[in-house]
């Protein structure tokens, strides 16, 4: 941990966790908006991606997955089975467990969203080097991997 984090020099600018929690913001800022005008949230964005990669997915990995609340995914889930984007089913072999997928609909509205979602992954990241995205993801990807193992 850098010295000026423990003592007085603290300098919120350059504490990692709050320039994540900044740049995360500014990403989702203009996606947020978008998907605002199809009467979607970025919670319906990541059920529809998380769903599109790895379906059928139970009820609390879909939430460890798309990273949102179990209590918000299960309000949400059945607003997406009403507005016919995912079903909802408990498993043939335990009825404990509410399995959830996607509907032709919600394929079709993952394509739709996956394309605005695209284009703004492009214009965030246009001006840096293919390289510099890269590696940043890399490491990205390191630190998420460290803080899940505990």
């Amino acid at each position: 941990m850098p010295d000026d984090v423990r003592g007085a020099g603290f300098d919120l600018e350059h504490f990692l966790p709050y320039q994540l929690n900044r740049l995360v913001g500014l990403l989702n800022a203009g996606y947020q908006r978008k998907l605002h005008r199809r009467k979607m949230t970025l919670n319906h964005w990541r059920v529809l991606a998380a769903l599109q990669a790895r379906e059928p997915l139970m009820a609390g990995e879909l939430a460890r997955v798309a990273v949102v609340d179990q209590t918000t995914l299960s309000r949400l889930l059945v607003r997406m089975e009403e507005n016919g984007l995912v079903r909802r089913a408990t498993r043939p072999d335990d009825a404990r467990f509410l399995e959830v997928t996607l509907t032709e609909r919600g394929r079709e509205e993952f394509q739709q969203v996956r394309a605005i979602a695209l284009r703004e992954y492009e214009r965030l990241f246009s001006g840096l080097p293919q390289d510099d995205v890269e590696r940043l993801s890399a490491l990205v990807g390191t630190v998420i991997r460290h803080l899940e193992q505990g």
